[in-house]
């Protein structure tokens, strides 16, 4: 009878272990709820900027376009593209990201006042996007293995990971610590500390829906969300007015011709 219950103890010690899940693990679903949710992805929204005492510095509507190789359960290769309709001054800049999984990622802002078409460099992609205090490596995401993966804390909803560069990122960045949601495993939040320890970039969720995309599926989305700057003390709010998923985007819409030569009909066809 003492063996049996040692070894049915021992079973479901087993069991539990298997079930844990690793930090590297936590953060690869989380790239994938966050960044490779359906096939294609659409998002119309507004941005505004507010210094510390609450006046608004800059607004920004735009559209998103997303679009993901290939099919399966890992990071693959994706498009992105942003195209900005208002103020006045800012229509026709537009944004132009390739990602690449275990490459470097490829990026392209045009200027449409200046008429210019510029390279990111990828030291520039922790910098102001439109200026926001979104990165242009926000939009795209890291990749799983740019940093390596803790489990420092866990709650009832809630894994704590912190995630430290693989590589010197060139920034203030040293680390960053993720609070993702157990079930659907959306980062609430992100806090952004740099080599003296100090935290000085915070995000957070403020609004999550399950939208159902054209061929029926939910997914888990964050549409509302603050971006803070701890050291200017300005803040970005962000929310998506319309998302659609699996919207049949083609990749051809995503090369540098979309710099120069927007998919207006495309865009205001989801408007």
């Amino acid at each position: 009878m003492q063996k049996l219950i040692l070894l049915l103890l021992l079973g479901i010690s087993l069991f539990s272990a298997s079930e844990k899940i690793s930090a590297r693990e936590v953060i690869h679903k989380g790239i994938m709820a966050n960044y490779y949710a359906g096939k294609d992805r659409v998002s119309i929204g507004y941005i505004r900027v507010e210094d510390k005492q609450g006046n608004i510095l800059r607004e920004r509507r735009y559209t998103q376009l997303r679009y993901v190789e290939g099919n399966g359960d890992e990071e693959r290769d994706q498009k992105l593209y942003v195209y900005f309709s208002e103020p006045t001054d800012m229509r026709g800049t537009a944004y132009l990201v390739h990602k690449h999984v275990g490459g470097v990622d490829n990026r392209w802002l045009r200027l449409e006042k200046l008429d210019l078409i510029k390279r990111i460099a990828d030291t520039d992609k922790r910098t102001s996007f439109a200026g926001t205090d979104v990165f242009y490596e926000d939009l795209s995401g890291r990749h799983l293995d740019d940093d390596t993966h803790e489990l420092v804390d866990e709650t009832k909803n809630y894994w704590v990971i912190k995630s430290t560069p693989v590589k010197d990122t060139g920034s203030d960045l040293a680390s960053h610590k993720a609070w993702i949601h157990k079930k659907t495993f959306l980062v609430a939040k992100r806090l952004c500390y740099n080599h003296e320890g100090k935290v000085y970039r915070r995000f957070k969720a403020l609004k999550v829906a399950n939208i159902k995309s054209e061929d029926g599926v939910n997914y888990p989305t964050v549409y509302e969300a603050i971006v803070e700057d701890l050291r200017t003390g300005t803040k970005t709010f962000m929310k998506g007015d319309k998302i659609k998923y699996n919207v049949g985007l083609k990749p051809e819409l995503f090369t540098q011709r979309a710099l120069e030569i927007p998919p207006i009909e495309v865009i205001q066809g989801f408007n």
